[in-house]
């Protein structure tokens, strides 16, 4: 009889098999209590057997579960003060606690920061479609002004039934190409030292194109260097890294080849019912946001906190992003005369 308010932490992809998601409930694939029977009657082997029936259109149980779990939620809305919170990709801070603060590489983030060191160098995606990436403090504060709402409008039932997208396709849309693009500007001022290769990135929107990218830019060269590990008695890691960079890869494929626009009106009334100084110390008014500010944090953000890389080591950085550009440029070279000679080899079998 205490509890003053509850925020339920959904996601904007939750119902992502419909086109068009509006700040509002939509009928689950299943209802709980089916799923949590199908779960107690059969046992983990046959679970993962049956799991693709089960979720159907959706591209995978985190989604899917999710948008039951959002049902269940709905069932308790004339009992308990609720409000429902629906990110979209969420990325490092843009503010607090301090600028381009992230501590796990899940999602875009990892992505962002394997393209940006050398390691990614193609993604199936369609560069002109909207990232939706949001700002993890942007998501924090609007739980916080959330709950407050929630807590303070207790007596209306009307107005503590609320969704909130927490997203920014609808008022400040970023498209893949310009994520990457500000970024790489963005990184390529503070080069880490950790970095494999000279950044190249060659986005695709074609299936197979892109396993072909994938196999010749990514499993070949990680083949070829483990194998010239084991020959100097180092031991081999890059096939298995590679392993798990494409799981990461075909999760985030189904989201980077699709595109959906995230209405916020709610949010945008929530943002608007704050004073000036809950505004100030809670900020998620998504049209304000800079990109090219946010970035220029980002690069930095991933530099220190996930490759734990000082901004101190830049000139070391810079020094080695030459030595790389040169070996790009080399073996560009050599693979450029291996192709005219195979050309020619065949010309001469032809004529």
């Amino acid at each position: 009889k205490n509890l003053q308010s509850v925020v339920y932490v959904s996601t904007a992809y939750s119902f992502c098999v419909k086109k068009d998601v509006e700040e509002k409930f939509y009928k689950p694939p299943l209802k709980s209590e089916e799923l949590l029977a199908v779960v107690d009657t059969f046992n983990d082997q046959t679970l993962q057997t049956i799991t693709p029936q089960i979720i159907g259109d959706w591209p995978n149980t985190y989604v899917y579960t999710k948008s039951i779990a959002e049902d269940i939620v709905n069932s308790y809305w004339n009992t308990l003060p609720i409000a429902m919170i629906r990110p979209s990709v969420i990325v490092a801070t843009d503010r607090d606690p301090v600028p381009g603060w992230i501590d796990n590489y899940i999602g875009a983030t990892g992505v962002f920061v394997g393209v940006s060191i050398g390691l990614i160098r193609t993604l199936h995606c369609r560069s002109n479609y909207v990232s939706d990436i949001v700002p993890v403090d942007f998501v924090v504060n609007s739980i916080i002004a959330a709950a407050s709402r929630v807590s303070n409008h207790r007596s209306n039932p009307e107005e503590k039934k609320q969704i909130y997208h927490c997203a920014t396709s609808f008022q400040n849309p970023l498209t893949w190409d310009d994520c990457m693009n500000t970024g790489a500007k963005h990184a390529a001022d503070f080069p880490t030292v950790f970095a494999v290769w000279r950044y190249l990135f060659l986005p695709c929107s074609n299936r197979f194109l892109y396993l072909f990218l994938h196999y010749t830019l990514h499993i070949v060269p990680a083949y070829i260097v483990d194998f010239c590990s084991l020959c100097i008695g180092r031991k081999p890691q890059l096939v298995k890294g590679y392993q798990k960079i494409s799981k990461l890869l075909d999760v985030l494929a189904y989201f980077s080849t699709r595109q959906w626009i995230f209405p916020n009106h709610n949010t945008q009334q929530l943002w608007n019912s704050l004073n000036e100084y809950d505004q100030a110390c809670y900020n998620f008014d998504i049209k304000a946001l800079n990109w090219n500010s946010y970035f220029y944090n980002f690069a930095r953000g991933g530099r220190i906190y996930l490759l734990k890389d000082p901004l101190e080591t830049v000139p070391q950085g810079l020094k080695k992003q030459f030595r790389l550009k040169v070996a790009h440029y080399v073996i560009l070279f050599f693979l450029a005369l291996l192709c005219l000679q195979f050309i020619k080899y065949v010309l001469v079998l032809i004529f």
